[in-house]
């Protein structure tokens, strides 16, 4: 089961649903879920620790 992952941008914890393109500025934007349902957020994939760095490469899901 996936742990989730912290968005040290904002100190909020979620799911990863993906990492895209943002095409407006031209950039990769990460888009947690609150793990308890809710509005999903944008953040730099960067920001993002599950515990160690997320990148494009090693984002998996939990489809549990």
């Amino acid at each position: 089961m996936n742990a989730g992952v912290e968005d040290t941008a904002t100190g909020r914890r979620g799911t990863l649903g993906a990492i895209a393109p943002d095409t407006d500025h031209r950039r990769l934007t990460a888009s947690p879920m609150p793990r308890n349902g809710g509005v999903e957020w944008t953040t730099a994939p960067g920001a993002l620790t599950s515990p160690a760095p997320i990148t494009p490469g090693t984002a998996v899901l939990d489809r549990n």
